[in-house]
């Protein structure tokens, strides 16, 4: 059985046929000035014995413009494959969220970093824990123990079917929800640490 991190293998995927993608879009535009710097040396020769200042001034400013075209039209490019891996991304995060849920270690891991958070967040107790299936009784123990033992408290379980995976802790009128859909709620966020991880740090439009 693999262990690997499906995220992270997720991941690796999309930044390899990003690559791929950038060189081939690089190749393209490299191809596309040339032609361009060609047909405009062309038609500057064609008038050059007429008015060889002039029309030199204006082949430049004609490069120029074609120079910021080409650079509009890479960044628009990489912006659209950008935009095409995180979305391939967003299609399998909810079903790696799952899988680390489903997995003890990734499980014990995101209940302890979520019992830290609401322990900063909700203070003393009581608790209520609302959870997705598969979270086995002794681990529940394990975490009111570790949540007594921090002063909060005491907590109160009950294993929701609207819960994909991950939980959600309510004290009083404040909630810590660490559910998957929780999660990934922040799409804006989620968009540009998934670009950071892609290698472009930056958010697509």
């Amino acid at each position: 059985m693999n262990d690997r991190d499906p995220l992270a293998a997720l991941l690796e995927l999309i930044e390899t046929d990003r690559a791929a993608r950038i060189d081939a879009i690089e190749a393209e535009a490299r191809a596309t000035a040339r032609a361009l710097v060609a047909q405009g040396r062309r038609a500057a020769r064609e008038r050059v014995h007429d008015a060889l200042v002039p029309e030199r001034r204006r082949l430049r400013e004609r490069l120029a413009a074609l120079d910021a075209r080409l650079a509009t039209a890479t960044r628009l490019a990489a912006q659209r494959r950008l935009r095409a891996r995180i979305d391939a991304a967003w299609r399998v995060l909810p079903a790696a969220l799952q899988a680390r849920w489903a997995g003890p270690v990734s499980r014990a891991a995101w209940t302890a970093l979520v019992r830290e958070a609401a322990v900063e967040a909700l203070g003393k107790g009581p608790w209520r824990v609302s959870h997705a299936a598969g979270w086995p009784q002794r681990e529940r123990e394990d975490f009111a123990r570790a949540v007594v033992a921090s002063g909060a408290g005491p907590v109160a379980f009950d294993e929701c079917a609207t819960i994909e995976a991950g939980l959600v802790v309510r004290a009083g009128g404040s909630v810590v929800d660490a559910s998957a859909s929780g999660l990934l709620a922040d799409r804006g966020a989620i968009d540009a640490r998934l670009a950071d991880a892609l290698g472009l740090g930056e958010s697509p439009a």
